[in-house]
């Protein structure tokens, strides 16, 4: 059996101050001068450890809060309250809330997984994953705790292509291709988002996140960099048709190389295997209109990977000109994920997500929907603090600086958000009573999805829906 895969995490504070989700109000003219005062009192020593802080003059009481309300209920003269805190609303966008940031912000400073004693608060339905429910039936099993059990529980999942069958000679040797993959040890590879300030440090820091974590890297081939030491292996290139190399053997030194998409790609591929018969091909491919017809072909000409990309929202490209009426994500997983199935090539290929994978969940989620593994690209950016705002898309400055990130700090913030996502893999696939998580592939048996349980439940006392669907 494979030694415990184990993530290493080392505390990281925060670059900048993060905005609290209220503000205290603390009048203090009135105070009744009490012997024992509530800010004394304050088991999370807020009042003690208050400043205000040099650069936005905000005071840090704001952030270092747990709102608990004992100061505010417990002040005799009703001195203290609190408020919405309106820098906190401005952070992110409908999908990327301020609380799924805050969360994230937290995971890349510390690598835990997030506790909250109030239990869960999110929706219990929604658009996309808020729609999933998994099943956790297996929690009360204590060897199964995913984290601190005793029985092992593998993340580790294979990238490429495998064939369903061997073909041999009459001298014994193989009538066929040789089967080329690559083992991850956790189901995630690391990649940059798109439309994001980068710098040369952050591509370093991302390699070197990747080679302490053992996965890979994808970044576009002009961008690759040689490297040295241990990090050189775990880069993936991205290719386009107008950036091809014209020597195909240069790509012999990648354990997985990865191309964008265009029209007649099947030939280039088949000419691409005959000379790098070892190294794994992924072919970038949108969740648009017709997808789907692509993937058989494309699995025909050797492709390993297929990278299934949506917006940052989670949903597909080029649907609709309102993106909020494009599909979510778990339906176009499964649509791609049962279209292999019933071409019988389910198992020859490996399926890549990336686009709207903003928390630990989405992953397990996205893989119990038919995918193998996601790559990270916006949470990554949430990991060095970056609020999503607009500044990046209309080139102003970055209000965190994120682009002069010191590389040792942002390696080690993207290896703590990858430690607490892994650990939160765990204790999803130990509730779920799974010991490898490429069990957990496809199984939509183990999961419950909102539409399908309100649709057997109410379908058939009030029919159809008013836009005619059943």
């Amino acid at each position: 059996m494979p030694g415990k895969y184990h993530i290493e995490a080392k505390l990281s504070p925060n670059r900048h101050r993060v905005p609290g989700r209220v503000s205290l109000i603390d009048w203090e003219e009135g105070c009744l001068k009490c012997t024992v005062c509530v800010k004394q009192k304050c088991v999370y020593g807020v009042y003690k450890d208050r400043q205000i802080d040099p650069v936005s003059l905000a005071d840090t009481a704001d952030m270092l809060c747990r709102h608990c309300y004992q100061c505010v209920q417990g002040c005799p003269n009703r001195l203290i309250s609190k408020s919405i805190n309106p820098e906190y609303e401005m952070m992110g966008d409908e999908y990327w809330t301020p609380a799924i940031l805050t969360q994230l912000y937290n995971q890349a400073e510390t690598g835990k997984i997030p506790i909250s004693g109030a239990g869960y608060t999110g929706p219990f339905s929604g658009p996309g994953f808020d729609s999933m429910w998994t099943d956790m039936s297996e929690i009360v099993r204590p060897t199964r705790d995913g984290i601190h059990g005793r029985e092992y529980i593998s993340t580790s999942t294979d990238l490429g292509a495998k064939p369903s069958y061997l073909s041999f000679l009459s001298d014994g040797s193989l009538d066929m291709m040789p089967a080329s993959f690559v083992e991850i040890p956790a189901p995630f590879i690391l990649t940059m988002p798109e439309d994001r300030l980068v710098s040369p440090g952050l591509s370093e820091a991302l390699a070197e996140a990747a080679a302490d974590l053992g996965t890979l890297f994808l970044n576009s081939a002009e961008n690759i960099e040689e490297g040295s030491g241990r990090a050189k292996r775990h880069l993936m290139p991205r290719l386009n048709k107008g950036s091809l190399w014209p020597d195909l053997k240069a790509y012999e030194r990648f354990k997985v190389v990865e191309i964008d998409y265009w029209p007649g790609l099947e030939r280039w591929l088949n000419v691409f295997r005959k000379v790098n018969r070892h190294t794994v091909i992924s072919v970038r491919l949108p969740f648009s209109p017709g997808f789907t017809g692509l993937l058989g072909p494309l699995v025909e000409a050797g492709t390993g990977v297929l990278h299934l990309t949506a917006d940052n929202h989670g949903r597909g490209l080029g649907f609709e000109s309102n993106s909020q009426d494009a599909p979510v994500l778990i339906d176009l997983i499964r649509e791609a994920h049962f279209h292999l199935v019933d071409l019988n090539i389910r198992d020859e290929v490996t399926i890549l997500i990336s686009g709207g994978i903003a928390l630990a969940e989405h992953v397990a989620k996205s893989i119990a929907c038919g995918a193998d593994a996601v790559a990270l690209d916006l949470a990554l950016w949430a990991a060095l603090e970056c609020r999503v705002c607009r500044d990046c898309l209309v080139q102003k400055a970055c209000p965190v600086e994120i682009e002069s990130s010191p590389v040792n700090w942002a390696r080690q913030r993207f290896v703590n958000l990858a430690g607490a996502w892994h650990n939160q893999l765990l204790e999803v696939l130990g509730a779920m009573g799974l010991r490898e998580v490429r069990r957990l592939r496809g199984e939509v048996g183990r999961v419950m999805f909102f539409d399908r349980l309100e649709e057997e439940s109410f379908g058939p006392i009030f029919g159809r829906r008013k836009d005619g669907k059943k």
